[in-house]
């Protein structure tokens, strides 16, 4: 698995709009921006990204990401000019109703709302919050927010009031002129919480920001949350004056009072009338069938466990304790280097006896084994001498001592030069790659699965389109096409919040739902580097700036055929500058571009790592609900077995 931001993924894709999303009311803070002091680096091929030369670049997008070796710089995206698609005509409006009032949501199992938005926390360390769909004690399930609020420090909650999947351009906001209150049914854990309702409209979305409207106790009946629940009333007329109603954006729910609480939110409703705003819903009924969920986890150590007879059988037992019924496994170097030929040895024959013990345990065996530069043409007929050796294992195996299938984790978007002009030629020669793959381990009866992350399906916020391909006669999205070869896919999902985890997916499962092929959901759990991702969307500027410019900047150069892109905090400029002199580099050799946007990414946001093993329970619990609606929906998959082994270990 490889690190690689993508519009807002080791890879671990993030969609820019959804950071976006979760920075809009906890964006990163001056001091933990400037507390990176150090001049970063990071050498490119213009090649790679498509560019003849450093102008054509007016489009990108790097990353620091804070390890335990210290700060690393990461290119994300080089790219020229994106001609992004024209704002819709109706880009506000009320939706349509027949009712006398508009439910954007109940808070159900569903986590998207009716104008196609989701919700998520937000948080500034030391305070932190969660967001999810729950059973409450009640009976009911409710959107419920558990916070613990520190000083000098935020959480909350927002809502979208706009479809949050659709790009920056396509966005319709939600038109609340005719209309004269808000609504929803809100209680307390303890009650007596103190929770300040704030607002944003489409402009105040764009700086990542809101406004106050006020405590939510004042829009209540006993005037202050309480134990039981209560119906907020809001008349807009309280919004703002500087919030346009025609074009409202998020709702926000944020901890005003200082230690740990938890509310619980019902039926989120606008309306014209307050004497009919939606009453308190019945007790919800489950969504979706009740059918049999399995679990899968990677484990990409198998020669170290090969290597000890001790440890395989833990393994095994492992596997077995917690009830994971597929497990991923990388294909040993004997297998890899195994000679067409060369005949049966004992170390296949140590394999075959291994997954032998595992398949007793009704746990399925995958061989898995990916690389990004196995697209490359050049390089093909490795990945597919690897697929003939699986397929030549299984013949010579004995009977229960085979792989189930095989599993492929390529991943071409952790090539550099992903994220350019060049970006459907790689996924081109990825759909390639994989289906001759495929075809081949299909026809000789073996399961074909593949690892992809969820933003195959997704809109591209830099372009405004999906990520189409034109392959084999069909223009398709990459995660479609993906879909259509593979009889399964594992969509990489690395979220922490259950709205991430199922909305990001949505897409793949409806698809998937209609071709009766199977769409699992991954989860991690290695330890991840928080991380802080810089944008820029300008023309390169000729040169080093005459003064030290106030914010962050990235400069880069060309010498020798290689491109060298540094990230300069200003209070380094001067020292860089002497530092180019002595390697008799001249400042008109560079070029630079200043920084429009920094999001902080913590590794909390897509690793269980740090929230250990009960909250990756947890949310794959409270989630089945919501993905269970999904005849495609066939269960987790859990990264990785090491990961997952430390977590059981440290509670």
């Amino acid at each position: 698995m490889q690190r690689q931001f993508r519009n807002g993924k080791e890879s671990y894709p993030l969609i820019i709009s959804w950071l976006t999303a979760i920075a809009l009311f906890g964006a990163p803070s001056p001091a933990s921006i400037a507390s990176e002091t150090a001049i970063l680096s990071v050498e490119i091929d213009l090649r790679d990204w498509g560019l003849a030369n450093l102008s054509e670049a007016q489009f990108g997008q790097v990353g620091v990401a804070r390890g335990e070796g210290g700060d690393i710089l990461n290119a994300y995206r080089l790219s020229k000019p994106v001609v992004k698609g024209a704002i819709p005509a109706n880009a506000r409006r009320v939706p349509s109703s027949t009712e006398s009032h508009f439910v954007v949501s109940l808070f159900d199992d569903v986590s998207a709302n009716r104008l196609g938005g989701v919700f998520n926390a937000f948080q500034r360390h030391p305070s932190s919050a969660t967001a999810s769909l729950e059973s409450t004690s009640d009976g009911r399930r409710a959107l419920s927010m558990a916070y613990d609020k520190k000083e000098n420090s935020y959480c909350g909650l927002w809502i979208h009031l706009f479809d949050s999947k659709a790009a920056e351009a396509q966005r319709i906001f939600f038109d609340a002129k005719p209309l004269a209150f808000m609504s929803f049914w809100i209680r307390g854990g303890n009650g007596g919480e103190k929770i300040l309702l704030r607002i944003a409209d489409a402009e105040f979305l764009k700086k990542e920001d809101s406004l106050p409207i006020g405590e939510a106790g004042q829009f209540l009946p006993s005037g202050r949350i309480e134990s039981y629940w209560q119906q907020a009333v809001v008349p807009i007329e309280k919004f703002p004056a500087r919030i346009r109603r025609d074009q409202l954006a998020v709702v926000v729910l944020e901890a005003a009072g200082a230690g740990a609480g938890r509310i619980e939110l019902k039926s989120l409703a606008f309306g014209a009338d307050r004497r009919n705003l939606p009453s308190l819903p019945p007790l919800s009924k489950s969504s979706g069938e009740a059918r049999t969920i399995e679990k899968a986890i990677w484990a990409w150590n198998t020669r170290d466990l090969l290597a000890d007879e001790a440890r395989r059988d833990e393994f095994a037992d492992f596997l077995a304790q917690r009830d994971i019924q597929h497990v991923y496994l990388q294909i040993p170097p004997c297998l890899i280097d195994w000679a067409t030929a060369a005949g049966w040895n004992s170390d296949l024959q140590k394999l075959a006896e291994w997954i032998g013990r595992i398949s007793e345990r009704g746990i399925r065996v995958h061989a898995l084994d990916g690389d990004p530069h196995f697209i490359l043409p050049e390089q093909r007929s490795l990945w597919l001498r690897r697929v003939d050796n699986a397929i030549r294992f299984n013949r010579m195996a004995k009977a229960g001592m085979r792989f189930y299938g095989v599993h492929f984790d390529v991943e071409p978007h952790a090539l550099p030069g992903f994220n350019s002009a060049r970006q459907e030629e790689f996924l081109r020669n990825f759909l390639e790659s994989l289906a001759e793959g495929a075809e081949r381990a299909q026809g000789n009866r073996l399961y074909v699965g593949v690892d992809i992350p969820s933003w195959y399906d997704a809109v591209d916020e830099w372009t405004g389109e999906p990520l189409f391909v034109d392959f084999r006669g069909e223009r398709k999205t990459a995660a479609q096409h993906v879909i259509d070869i593979a009889d399964g896919v594992v969509a990489m999902n690395y979220r922490t919040k259950l709205s991430s985890v199922t909305h990001l997916a949505a897409g793949m499962l409806g698809y998937a739902a209609k071709w009766g092929k199977s769409i699992v959901i991954g989860l991690e759990t290695a330890k991840l580097p928080d991380e802080t991702v810089y944008s820029f969307r300008s023309r390169c500027r000729p040169g080093l700036p005459s003064l030290s410019p106030a914010d962050r900047f990235l400069i880069a150069a060309s010498r020798e055929g290689k491109t060298k892109i540094y990230l300069l905090p200003p209070n380094q400029f001067e020292a860089f500058k002497r530092r180019i002199l002595e390697d008799g580099m001249q400042s008109a050799t560079f070029q630079y571009w200043p920084i429009d946007s920094a999001v902080i990414v913590s590794g909390d946001q897509l690793s269980f790592y740090r929230l250990g093993c009960d909250s990756l329970w947890r949310a794959m619990e409270e989630s089945l609900p919501e993905l269970r609606a999904y005849p495609s929906f066939a269960g987790f998959a859990i990264h990785d077995y090491l990961g997952l082994k430390k977590l059981v270990e440290r509670r």
